[in-house]
């Protein structure tokens, strides 16, 4: 059987809480059950509101991230990330075939192409690698898509290549073969 709590005692209650005491202390101090100290001071924040400190292997991450500026994850440090979020804002994550790195926001080139360095299939196309710059919010130059697909000459190259070779061959035959109309003496 409940019965209902009086308004002087929830005052009271919360102006135990707002005094600096700890909600546990209030309900034992005033033998009130927690479950009303926590429903009527819901809207006052705790006097201690848990850990805040960074510890053990979230702050080995932490010290991997700010050096390199990105960390490639597997499922069993994403707790601790998330852990670090919720302190630092500029910490960033992407998702890209069941790989996880999680990056400082003015890194995510680098973490894109950690992320492709680190791809089982070496094997891209351009529409993918649009995609995944996407999702790390990247702008591409063409020269940085050829670069990271490892497509470094252009057609432009590859053209004056051709044109190298011909006139390699053009050096080795006499000039006169190249003459047309005209008959050689």
């Amino acid at each position: 059987m409940s019965r209902k709590t009086s308004k002087e005692i929830i005052k009271k209650i919360k102006r135990e809480v707002l005094s600096g005491k700890s909600k546990y202390q209030v309900t034992k101090e005033m033998g009130v059950s927690s479950k009303v100290v926590y429903y009527h001071t819901r809207d006052i924040p705790s006097k201690n509101p848990g850990r805040t400190e960074i510890r053990g292997k979230t702050l080995e991450l932490l010290k991997e991230l700010l050096q390199k500026g990105h960390v490639n994850c597997r499922n069993r440090c994403s707790p601790n990330f998330y852990t670090l979020q919720k302190h630092f804002p500029v910490i960033k994550r992407a998702q890209v075939a069941h790989k996880t790195v999680y990056y400082l926001e003015d890194k995510n080139k680098d973490a894109l192409r950690a992320l492709l360095e680190n791809k089982r299939s070496k094997i891209i196309n351009y529409q993918d690698l649009a995609s995944i710059s996407k999702i790390f919010h990247v702008q591409l130059k063409k020269n940085e898509k050829q670069a990271l697909l490892g497509k470094n000459k252009s057609k432009k190259s590859r053209k004056n290549q051709g044109s190298n070779a011909d006139s390699l061959l053009k050096d080795d035959v006499p000039w006169h073969f190249f003459t047309f109309g005209t008959t050689a003496t």
